[in-house]
């Protein structure tokens, strides 16, 4: 056991770890619901890209599903409150 500072040190570090794993998952699927769009519509508009970029990991897997159906682009957005 360290210093009260490097304890705190360390649980920072620990901390960014877990926050880097989060967003490198979200920017894997991201591109996972961007992927399966543009093999069944084409290149998705950029506002719409931007949206599922900006999204969390519960609207991501949502739209990882509805991509896979919906009958067009901005539908995969429908009931994630990324609209």
């Amino acid at each position: 056991m360290g210093t009260p500072a490097e304890e705190w040190i360390e649980e920072g570090k620990q901390r960014g770890k877990a926050e880097g794993r989060a967003e490198g998952k979200a920017e894997g699927r991201a591109e996972a619901v961007l992927r399966i769009l543009r093999g069944r519509f084409g290149e998705p508009d950029a506002r719409l890209a931007e949206r599922i970029r900006s999204a969390d990991l519960d609207a991501l897997d949502a739209m990882l599903d509805l991509a896979l159906t919906v009958e067009k682009p901005d539908d995969v957005t429908r009931g994630t409150g990324q609209h």
